[in-house]
């Protein structure tokens, strides 16, 4: 294979990454990134759901959140004129707007709790219940990422 005249590539198992994905290999090596869709972003996601007395309203949690971001993918997950796109969730939810070449170094735990929390260096997004009176969750969501530090405009 033509990879093997690249033997320097073998420092931190480079090499061996290449040919475990080589469809990945385009990318890095032409500076190309992947394009951020609504499904890599939810193939990103790993959910924890608690057992006994929570594990119905995490279910109905992690359906919100669900909801909100297949509504990124068209124009109803906006506030104020300012419409979300995945790469701004996935921004929010890790610090990088674009997918690396060859993955993130684990899946995105998203797990349950009183407050919503958001670790980009752990990839943990703590989801806390959505309160009754909020009557669309789609809003909700956008405008917690909206009002988030990660946040930016353009």
């Amino acid at each position: 294979m033509f990879l093997n005249i690249f033997i320097g590539l073998k420092t931190h198992q480079v090499l061996e990454l290449l040919r475990l994905r080589p469809d990945d290999s385009y990318c890095i090596f032409s500076g190309r990134t992947k394009p951020v869709t609504v499904e890599a972003v939810r193939l990103l996601l790993h959910f924890r759901y608690r057992t006994g007395n929570h594990a119905e309203t995490d279910q109905q949690t992690a359906q919100g959140f669900l909801t909100f971001l297949r509504a990124t993918k068209g124009s109803t997950a906006s506030v104020n004129g300012v419409k979300l796109q995945p790469n701004d969730v996935l921004m929010w939810l890790t610090g990088s707007a674009t997918m690396p070449a060859v993955g993130f170094h684990k899946v995105i735990d998203v797990e349950f709790g009183d407050t919503l929390r958001v670790n980009t260096c752990a990839l943990v997004l703590t989801l806390a219940e959505v309160p009754r009176e909020v009557e669309d969750v789609v809003q909700h969501y956008s405008e917690l990422l909206i009002n988030s530090q990660t946040f930016q405009a353009e």
